[in-house]
């Protein structure tokens, strides 16, 4: 949290996959009519974070969204986000941010937070300033530097019957293929992957490492 690129990264997260507004959501669901919703998120720990991105999409069109939401986790790091979508995304941010502190109980608990984190003592104060100063150039520089598309590991859930014998996309990074629970005492599942650097591995091993 105390990372000075956090503010941009929560903008540029805003307009990837924040919400029904973001890049994920109006592609997946409203212009491929894929999924009922696809977002992206943060996790900001004291230590060591991670970036995420999900959607739950039918099976026969499980690679096209994958290979969807890759396109769209790399375009935020070579293009330029527009300022209208960027002014949107943070007016978004800025304008539910006092929803979040309107009780004491809600200030109580961000105060502490932040003092857990080690954040400055205005943080809370200051935050919506600047979420609102962050540029475009710093979020495009933010996703290069932390949303690595080529390193993604990748979970695929659904069906042993429509699972894919091999998984062709240019990307790299793990791809973990997970049977739904109720397929996971068929034997076989040990498949290679057509993806450079990676392998299908057990599921079993694969629900142990998720």
């Amino acid at each position: 949290p105390n990372d000075p690129r956090t503010y941009a990264a929560s903008v540029l997260n805003q307009v990837l996959g924040g919400g029904a507004s973001s890049r994920l959501f109006m592609i997946l669901r409203e212009g491929k009519s894929w999924t009922y919703g696809a977002y992206s998120a943060f996790s900001r720990r004291k230590g060591t974070g991670f970036f995420q991105a999900s959607t739950e999409v039918r099976s026969e069109v499980t690679d096209s969204a994958l290979k969807e939401l890759m396109v769209q986790l790399g375009r935020v790091g070579t293009e330029t986000i527009p300022t209208p979508e960027l002014e949107a995304a943070k007016g978004s941010l800025t304008g539910s941010f006092p929803l979040s502190i309107e009780s004491a109980d809600q200030v109580a608990n961000a105060v502490a937070n932040a003092r857990l984190y080690g954040l400055a003592p205005d943080y809370v104060q200051t935050y919506r300033v600047k979420l609102g100063a962050v540029t475009a150039a710093q979020a495009q520089a933010t996703a290069r530097a932390v949303i690595r598309p080529e390193a993604a590991a990748m979970a695929d859930v659904r069906a042993l019957s429509t699972a894919p014998r091999s998984f062709r996309t240019r990307v790299g990074g793990l791809w973990l293929f997970v049977p739904l629970m109720r397929d996971l005492h068929l034997a076989g599942v040990l498949r290679s992957a057509d993806l450079p650097g990676s392998a299908m591995i057990p599921a079993e091993q694969a629900v142990r490492t998720l």
